[in-house]
């Protein structure tokens, strides 16, 4: 049974192909030997080509490299060639800043990429089972998960599978019994230091006098979750919502196709947005402080020291390590020779009789004479601007204001300036001191291209 439930979730909803090459991580567990011969047995049977991988974590002494000498023993007894690993998870823990839990996980997954990289493997298979992703459900709920976190784990998420997610740990053991096969037993499992060993020992078994089939109701849960995520991201797509743009500072997108959305879909649209813009360790409580931000505007923190702004026109997300570019400044005729700026684009000039005297915003006719000691920088402290049309000159911070141009995108306006006097704020409008205002006489006609964010 237990061979049928892993033959049916690989070639299903684990996404692998006949003929594919599995790689199966093996601790020496209970779980991951029953995985490893219900594998051989596709294996046999031609239906997949089978590898394994140990990692030694280098945190048990002599436990661990027993369990490393147990699995290397397994697979010479199948003629499965097998990978092997290891590293000294403590120090990675004190290095990373992060438990030994976390460590030990990242040198893992690492490993397991690096075998998959280098070997052609199509897909790494762990041996999650039912009782794990009830108590994934669990902690995830626990910590305060958004509504995608009921999902657990899913059976294919990107290069790794979980083909025993159906499985209940008694059918793991009684597939070990039945075939009379040894496993190794980890000493930490016991331990009621980690939080899912917690859950293990002491919630669960509450919860099963409850219902004695617990697992089995929140396993079902999670794939409720699963059908229900599935279909979200369906009507997302219908949305046609504008793509996230790149920006320095992190990622931005338009708010007024947000703003109208069912709650619902906005703090999935977000959560995407979100995972896009990097920011990790999403919390109910971080989606929701994000989406009052879209509805109110203003300022929200978010995980990770990254921050949410939510201006007159978009939705910025912003990393900590964003500084503004201050010091960069070029004589306008070396960038008029095609270099390019720092955060993107570059100036040209353009014949005469292109389209008039310009826009303000990509193309411009400026007088030459105002021009003879321009340079090309971005924004200081200080800066001045005269808008055409305008009765006088006022802080460039104003201008940007009038122009409802959102606070994060203020560091990004190439400017073409004379001292701390704006000629033209590109991107925005042009000053009343360099305009061409009749026939374009004794005028350069110069363009911008690249991508300003907020046009």
């Amino acid at each position: 049974m237990l061979e049928e439930k892993v033959r049916e979730a690989l070639l299903g909803p684990c996404g692998v192909h006949t003929g594919d090459v599995v790689l199966a991580a093996v601790s020496g567990g209970a779980d991951s030997v029953a995985l490893l011969h219900a594998l051989y047995g596709m294996a046999k049977a031609g239906e997949i080509r089978l590898e394994a991988a140990h990692f030694e974590h280098g945190i048990r002494g002599g436990e661990s490299l027993d369990d490393a000498r147990f699995v290397r023993a397994l697979c010479d007894t199948l003629q499965i060639p097998l990978h092997e690993g290891s590293a000294d998870v403590p120090a990675l823990a004190r290095a990373w800043k992060n438990g030994l839990e976390d460590a030990a996980r990242q040198a893992r997954y690492a490993f397991l990429q690096d075998c998959a990289a280098n070997g052609g493997i199509k897909a790494v298979a762990l041996a999650h089972h039912m009782q794990d992703q009830a108590e994934t459900l669990l902690l995830h709920a626990a910590r305060g998960s958004a509504g995608r976190g009921l999902c657990a784990m899913q059976a294919r998420s990107g290069l790794y599978v979980r083909p025993m997610l159906g499985v209940n740990r008694s059918e793991v053991l009684a597939y070990l019994d039945e075939r009379g096969l040894s496993w190794r037993e980890d000493s930490t499992n016991a331990s009621l230091e980690p939080a899912r060993n917690r859950v293990r020992h002491t919630v669960m078994p509450s919860l099963r006098s409850v219902n004695p089939r617990v697992e089995e109701a929140l396993c079902r849960l999670a794939g409720m979750a699963r059908r229900d995520e599935a279909y979200f991201d369906e009507a997302l797509k219908s949305l046609c919502l504008p793509a996230p743009i790149g920006v320095p500072y992190g990622l931005c997108m338009p708010l007024k196709p947000l703003r109208p959305l069912h709650p619902a879909l906005l703090s999935r649209a977000l959560y995407g947005f979100l995972v896009e813009a990097g920011v990790k360790n999403l919390s109910y409580e971080c989606l929701e402080r994000l989406e009052n931000t879209v509805r109110m505007g203003g300022t929200c923190s978010l995980t990770g020291g990254f921050t949410a702004h939510a201006g007159w026109t978009h939705l910025h997300v912003v990393s900590e390590g964003f500084s503004p570019e201050t010091s960069f400044e070029i004589p306008l005729q070396e960038a008029l020779a095609g270099r390019t700026l720092p955060l993107g684009g570059c100036l040209r000039h353009v014949p005469g009789e292109y389209e008039g005297l310009g826009d303000g915003i990509r193309r411009q006719a400026l007088r030459t004479d105002a021009l003879s000691g321009a340079v090309v920088r971005y924004r200081r402290p200080g800066d001045r601007f005269w808008p055409l049309g305008a009765a006088g000159a006022q802080k460039f911070k104003q201008t940007m204001i009038d122009c409802r141009l959102d606070r994060p995108f203020r560091d990004l306006v190439p400017l073409i300036a004379d001292k701390d006097r704006i000629l033209w704020a590109i991107g925005l409008r042009v000053s009343q001191e360099a305009a061409v205002l009749k026939d374009g006489r004794g005028a350069e006609y110069l363009a911008f291209s690249g991508r300003l964010p907020w046009l």
